[in-house]
């Protein structure tokens, strides 16, 4: 038997084509046996052998065998999983109905839907046919009869559908429509508020910000707009001349001078800006608009854990339609680079590690593939794999 103690962190690492689980030590944990792996959710992670998805506990062990054709991990002590798909000429799975199972593989809600989503405030959204959707309990029983073109997943007792007519709307637990469908698109709230998105009679688009009530709290004045984060909301200006930050008043409080703006993240946000000769480069500022790091990047990562990965080189030929992938390093919150530009694709930190990639390349699609995944630590000193102990 492994040994190892269930309250710590297992990443998956793929070794050889197979997928097996380190510590953040880099101890191999659990053998790579596995065609694919997933993150721990709720002590079982979820693995794929021989076309067959199951899940296995911290030990390596099988708690459900590999049975089902798709899977997903456990939210709320209930997974969605898919059984009776076939494969068409192409060898892609179709078919099959998703219902949910318990820690132990039992359903308790028995595979009836062709659409199934994780459960979230004890409520999960499912469909039984295209763009109608409804939402149940962990019993199986509708709470809330499909009839959403769209529907999204509850969070703080609130959800966004949309009906028929193409409008979104929120609604309680119960059903009813606590702010009425008249929004063209419509965001979750976030720090107290919710930016949604007005379209015309003129095609005009306009996003402002509504609280709970449906009330704007910041008129549609925007050509468009994202969350707030961290107190400030990255916008569009209305005269399109670029990227900026409001606060919750709708005062620009960082002047729409950017051509691109992400969210802050850890008080810094990663902002592009073209330079003279024509090219978008990355860089980072405070919530003052101050500079941190200077626009130089191809690409630049949200901060994550004090660091943020960064780009150089990664570019789009339009005449062979192939994205270069350029290379990944990583800098702190000075603006230093601390991690030179060396891996073809990364993933942000997490609990002080983060998966990079050597020799990787963009398919066709924008997805990557091929070369080698390992772990770095803040300093970038590879992760090696340690034997476990069986």
């Amino acid at each position: 038997m492994i040994s190892t103690k269930t309250d710590v962190i297992l990443r998956p690492i793929e070794i050889d084509c197979e997928f097996g689980y380190i510590d953040d030590t880099g101890k191999l944990v659990i053998v790579p046996q596995f065609d694919d792996a997933c993150f721990f959710s709720e002590g079982l992670a979820c693995v794929k052998l021989e076309d067959k998805w199951g899940y296995i506990n911290k030990f390596g062990q099988f708690a459900i065998k590999p049975q089902f054709d798709e899977a997903n991990d456990f939210h709320e002590g209930l997974a969605n999983v898919k059984i009776g798909c076939f494969k068409d000429f192409y060898e892609k799975k179709i078919g099959g109905k998703w219902g949910y199972i318990d820690t132990s593989g039992n359903f308790v809600i028995k595979p009836q839907f062709i659409e199934a989503r994780s459960f979230s405030e004890d409520v999960a959204v499912v469909s039984n046919k295209p763009r109608n959707y409804g939402y149940i309990d962990k019993t199986g029983k509708y709470i809330i009869k499909p009839q959403f073109d769209e529907a999204l997943n509850f969070s703080e007792g609130i959800a966004i559908v949309r009906n028929n007519s193409f409008k979104y709307g929120y609604i309680d637990k119960t059903g009813e429509y606590i702010i009425k469908p008249q929004y063209d698109e419509a965001c979750y709230f976030s720090e107290g508020l919710a930016c949604v998105k007005i379209v015309n009679k003129c095609d005009d688009v306009k996003w402002g910000y509504i609280n709970r009530s449906g009330e704007f709290v910041i008129k549609p004045q925007f050509l468009y707009a994202e969350d707030f984060s961290e107190g400030l909301a990255n916008v569009i200006s209305i005269d399109d001349s670029g990227w900026g930050y409001i606060d919750y008043t709708g005062q620009m409080v960082i002047k729409p001078i950017f051509f691109c703006a992400k969210q802050f993240s850890e008080g810094i946000a990663a902002v592009c800006v073209e330079n003279d000769m024509e090219e978008e480069k990355w860089g980072y500022i405070d919530k003052a608009g101050k500079y941190i790091c200077a626009p130089q990047f191809d690409l630049a990562n949200d901060f994550s854990e004090g660091l943020a990965f960064f780009n150089i080189g990664q570019c789009f030929d339009l005449l062979d339609g192939q994205t270069t992938t350029g290379k990944w390093g990583v800098i702190d919150k000075r603006g230093s680079i601390i991690i030179k530009p060396q891996f073809d694709a990364a993933n942000d930190f997490f609990n002080n590690l983060a998966y990079v990639n050597i020799g990787c390349e963009i398919d066709h699609r924008g997805r990557k593939v091929g070369g080698k995944w390992f772990y770095i630590n803040r300093t970038g000193e590879i992760i090696k794999e340690t034997e476990c102990t069986v």
